[in-house]
């Protein structure tokens, strides 16, 4: 999501998603959603998986930081997750989405 200092949304960095292609970053598939733009990533389920209600997210939003605040002089990036994924009666679908690190050089 990341390319060349800046964000980038899903055609500018190759990435299709998957199930049928409803709009340019809008997916379908039998249990998901999946949706994207600028520097973000998410997918919501359709449907009740074990414990997890419907309207359950995993998402990803991608932060560029100012190479000018940071003392390399390098930008960097910061991670958002989704809560869904990563913790509560969802996380049990995705165990390594918790492990996701939040703070990118």
């Amino acid at each position: 999501m990341v390319e060349k200092n800046d964000t980038g949304d899903w055609n500018q960095v190759g990435y299709t998603g998957p199930g049928n292609r409803s709009t340019t970053a809008l997916y379908h598939s039998a249990n998901f959603d999946y949706s994207g733009a600028k520097g973000t990533w998410q997918a919501t389920n359709t449907v009740k998986l074990n414990e997890c209600v419907i309207g359950g997210i995993w998402g990803l939003t991608a932060t560029l930081n100012d190479a000018n605040n940071n003392a390399q002089g390098q930008s960097s990036m910061t991670l958002t997750v989704a809560a869904d994924g990563k913790n509560g009666v969802c996380l049990g679908l995705t165990p390594s989405f918790a492990s996701l690190t939040e703070n990118y050089k």
